[in-house]
C-alpha cells in the first residue's frame, strides 16, 4: 500500500516539474511533431491541464492508499479503483485538450486510443473484482 502513496506523490512531483518550456522534449507525441504542426497547439494551456490532471490523480491515489490501509481493503478493490481514477481522467483530458487547445482537427483514428483505454479500463476494473 505504501507503494501507492509513493506513486501518488511522484505524480504530484512530476506535475510541478513539467512546464511549457520543457514540454517540447518531455511530452511524448508532441516532441516528435513537425514545427508546423506544433504551432497548431496551445502548449501552455495543454501543460496546465496535464499538470492539473496529474495532481488530481496523485492526490486521489494517495488518499485511496491511506483509506485502504485504514479500512484494510483487498488489493483487487484498490487496483480496480486506481485503474479508473488514473486512466479515465487522463484519457478525457487528452480528448478535451485536443479539442479545446488545438487547431489540429481530430480524425477518426485519433479517437480510438483514448476511447479504447476508457472502455478497457472499465472492463478490466469490472473483471478484477
Amino acid at each position: 500500500m505504501e507503494a501507492f502513496i509513493i506513486t501518488g506523490l511522484l505524480y504530484i512531483g512530476i506535475s510541478y516539474f513539467l512546464t511549457p518550456d520543457n514540454a517540447d522534449s518531455l511530452l511524448a507525441g508532441y516532441n516528435t511533431m513537425s514545427d508546423e504542426r506544433k504551432k497548431l497547439y496551445d502548449i501552455t494551456s495543454t501543460v496546465k491541464m496535464l499538470n492539473l490532471t496529474m495532481r488530481w490523480s496523485g492526490i486521489s491515489t494517495s488518499i485511496l492508499a491511506i483509506l485502504a490501509i485504514v479500512f484494510k481493503w483487498p488489493i483487487a478493490v484498490i487496483i480496480s479503483i486506481l485503474i479508473c481514477i488514473l486512466t479515465i481522467p487522463s484519457m478525457i483530458m487528452s480528448i478535451y485538450t485536443r479539442l479545446k487547445y488545438s487547431e489540429d482537427p481530430m480524425r477518426w483514428y485519433d479517437w480510438l486510443a483514448p476511447i479504447g483505454m476508457i472502455v478497457g479500463s472499465l472492463v478490466l476494473a469490472y473483471y478484477i473484482n
